[in-house]
């Protein structure tokens, strides 16, 4: 199944693709289920970025929380890790997420069980080479340029699956809206270094077992 940049880096919308290709792996059709295999397979040999490694910290606030999100990557997306969380009364509570070899595991803090999931993200692409038919069946609207955290990036709002606004650099969301049950929920970054990132920061950690999702 055909995705583009835009939904894959998006939070919300990143799960939407791994639950898709999840149900997808479930039928019984054998032909298809190889089809999505090969797929995920050449996913992650491509570029998902257009930046080698780097490391981004975003603030998002919804409800009138305020929630931190640190996120490294390596490899043009290929690798990542990120953690989200809330500090209060002194207490660091949250969780963690971490793509390597065409998986993504997810945990909180302070557990010994995650989750593990295939992960499928679409290489970059620009929008100019999005297809027609993609742009209505998302209902896409490129909306120019804006200059977020210094990055000059390229603004577009779809209605589908969830109306979200976002705006990307290299292929990298720097800020994204998303609207749920009339309200914003809004992620926009604060720091952005393109540096090399130590490998073991993409190791699995030990002592969580996780379970297929």
């Amino acid at each position: 199944m055909k995705r583009i940049y835009i939904f894959a880096t998006a939070f919300l919308l990143l799960a939407a693709c791994s639950n898709s290709t999840k149900e997808s792996k479930e039928k019984s059709n054998n032909n298809q289920a190889n089809e999505i295999s090969q797929e995920n397979k050449t996913s992650s040999a491509g570029r998902i970025f257009n930046v080698k490694s780097g490391y981004i910290k975003y603030n998002n606030q919804a409800a009138g929380m305020e929630m931190t999100r640190e996120f490294w990557f390596d490899n043009y997306g290929t690798l990542q890790y990120e953690e989200n969380y809330m500090v209060m009364m002194g207490q660091k509570t949250g969780g963690s997420a971490l793509v390597r070899d065409g998986y993504r595991y997810t945990w909180s803090y302070n557990t010994t069980e995650g989750s593990k999931m295939k992960f499928y993200s679409a290489p970059y692409t620009e929008f100019e080479k999005v297809s027609k038919d993609d742009i209505e069946r998302y209902k896409m609207k490129d909306l120019g340029f804006e200059t977020i955290a210094g990055k000059k990036c390229r603004k577009v709002s779809v209605e589908k699956p969830v109306e979200t606004i976002t705006w990307t650099w290299e292929g990298i969301p720097i800020k994204t809206v998303t609207k749920f049950g009339g309200k914003d929920i809004a992620m926009e970054a604060v720091t952005i270094t393109e540096e090399d990132i130590p490998a073991t920061r993409f190791d699995i950690p030990e002592g969580i077992t996780f379970k297929d999702m």
